[in-house]
């Protein structure tokens, strides 16, 4: 009750080494979209969202994390440090996923609330439920996990010629 959908909706993206684009998703709550799935990308937007959290005393990061099992979870994990208050697992509908229980060794030990979800409709619910309107809900780490996601808020399907 009283949540945006998603306040805004962020994606990181590797730009040339600068600073990352976002696509706009859509009009309503500032949504942004702009895939990740490398540490030179989540370097760009945990830089953002560090100016983004310092603009808004009191505001917090909920990040919803998915990564392809063949990345480098550990290096794109570490901008992330510190700056997340909590952090809801999940992963993208493809064989090629980290299974969230991989994904949990990273964050283990971290100072993070941990929450999963391997679902992604069920992460997007969870993310929303643990936000404020003040928060913002950055969902990252894959492309495959970004499709699912805007299939999702879409109300659609992924296409099956994917991955």
């Amino acid at each position: 009750p009283g949540h945006c959908l998603l306040r805004p909706f962020l994606v990181p993206v590797e730009s040339g080494g600068g600073r990352g684009a976002f696509r706009r998703l859509s009009a309503r709550a500032g949504r942004r979209t702009a895939p990740a799935h490398n540490p030179a990308a989540a370097r760009v937007v945990a830089a953002y969202v560090r100016d983004w959290l310092a603009a808004r005393p009191g505001a917090r990061l909920i990040l919803v994390w998915g990564m392809m099992a063949d990345k480098d979870r550990q290096g794109f994990w570490a901008p992330f440090q510190g700056l997340a208050s909590d952090v809801v697992l999940t992963q993208a509908d493809l064989a090629r996923s980290a299974p969230v229980s991989v994904l949990r060794q990273v964050v283990a030990g971290q100072p993070v609330r941990c929450h999963e979800a391997p679902r992604v409709p069920e992460a997007l619910d969870l993310a929303r439920r643990l936000a404020s309107e003040q928060d913002l809900i950055c969902v990252t780490g894959s492309l495959m996990l970004v499709g699912d996601v805007k299939a999702c808020l879409r109300g659609g399907a992924v296409s099956p010629l994917r991955g």
